[in-house]
């Protein structure tokens, strides 16, 4: 059986096809080191390959090779977070509309990762059914016909299940932030609980604003990335938690004084992360009421001003 070409999606564009396809893809791989969004992505994701990525001859295709033996260790050390930002991230690749990046995620990644059992088993839980249907050729020449029917009979099975339930995205994130969170407190509570009442104050402004709500602190407290969020959770959702991110300083003031000129400097969509802080604020001085924290009253009424200040920009 020949191989089957690689078709973008809604095209009619053959980028692999043949031996003389496979010259042209290489070609094209290589020219895309001018392209920096991929690259900047992969090191955000994956800072421990720094050094790999950054150099000049790296291309889309070599930073795959070396996220599949990476996949292929989380799949058995069951370390869903490294999945988790693996998949995302060659599903970030696969949607871009580029026909260059699409054609690498096929054959660089998604090809070589059916050779892992448990890559197959849980196939249908990390690939997207749009990115399956859209390889699926190119997979059924791969595996063999046996093989991929079984593959395929996983994702009619999850379209059933998801069909019964369809999560919404401030409930993903909602899932997303405790999982990440873990065993973390707020003061003698699980981090949920926090979350929960940030969310609840948000969500009157739209499920956009709670699942900012949800992962407001998760870049700030937990190794999760910018980047993961953008992933996962689209571009405006990451932007605003980014804005909400305390960043490095020595001391509370200076770390609050940069995430005050942060909000002050917000326009257009992200202006709902000032809703989101306001909530946050919210939520926090009713817990200290409840629990009399004077010393932690005492803090935000003397930030308040400023805070105030950064907020103006909502009137």
């Amino acid at each position: 059986m020949r191989r089957p070409p690689i078709i973008l999606p809604n095209t009619n564009t053959r980028l692999f096809d043949g031996a003389q396809g496979g010259r042209r893809l290489f070609a094209h791989l290589l020219s895309l080191n001018s392209m920096s969004t991929w690259r900047r992505k992969a090191i955000e994701l994956f800072p421990d390959l720094r050094d790999a990525f950054q150099a000049a001859d790296t291309t889309i295709y070599d930073v795959f090779l070396d996220l599949l033996p990476r996949c292929r260790e989380a799949h058995e050390n069951e370390d869903n977070e490294e999945l988790q930002k693996i998949y995302g991230y060659v599903a970030w690749c696969a949607h871009q509309n580029n026909k260059d990046l699409w054609n690498a995620a096929g054959v660089g990644f998604y090809e070589h990762i059916i050779d892992c059992r448990q890559a197959v088993d849980q196939f249908h839980r990390w690939v997207e059914p749009d990115i399956f249907e859209d390889i699926s050729e190119l997979l059924e020449w791969a595996m063999g016909q046996t093989r991929f029917q079984k593959l395929k009979d996983g994702y009619e099975t999850k379209t059933e299940n998801m069909q019964k339930r369809d999560l919404t995205m401030m409930e993903e994130a909602r899932e997303f932030a405790v999982r990440r969170h873990g065993d973390q407190k707020y003061g003698d509570h699980p981090y949920s609980v926090h979350l929960d009442a940030v969310a609840r104050i948000s969500k009157d402004y739209g499920d956009t604003a709670g699942t900012i709500a949800y992962l407001h602190d998760v870049v700030e407290d937990t190794d999760v990335t910018v980047s993961e969020i953008e992933l996962k959770f689209g571009k405006l959702v990451a932007d605003c938690v980014a804005i909400l991110t305390d960043e490095p300083g020595k001391n509370r003031k200076e770390r609050k004084s940069k995430t005050y000129a942060k909000m002050a400097a917000v326009s257009g969509e992200t202006q709902i992360a000032l809703i989101v802080k306001a909530a946050d604020r919210l939520a926090n001085m009713r817990s200290c009421v409840a629990a009399n924290h004077q010393r932690l009253l005492s803090v935000y009424k003397k930030e308040h001003p400023v805070f105030r200040r950064s907020c103006l920009v909502l009137r």
